[in-house]
């Protein structure tokens, strides 16, 4: 499982619809079974995935803040 998520990670596996989806689900799975590099492995990325998010947050944010004050200033 966790060779297979490494190859997915690589490029080298074709025809997999989510391929990060996948290679968490297969990580998933190992940890659960007690494989310590694929339970490091999830723990890193949902540490990406947090990170993701929150910059995402942080972008639309700036972006809501940006338009808001071009709207308001188009008030005045």
């Amino acid at each position: 499982m966790v060779s297979l998520a490494n190859l997915i990670q690589r490029g080298l596996v074709r025809g997999v619809g989510n391929p990060e989806a996948t290679r968490f689900a297969l990580l998933s799975r190992a940890a659960q079974l007690g494989h310590q590099g694929a339970q490091r492995a999830v723990e890193e990325l949902k540490l990406e995935f947090q990170q993701k998010q929150q910059a995402q947050e942080f972008q639309q944010r700036m972006l809501q803040n940006f338009f808001g004050s071009i709207v308001g200033g188009m008030r005045r």
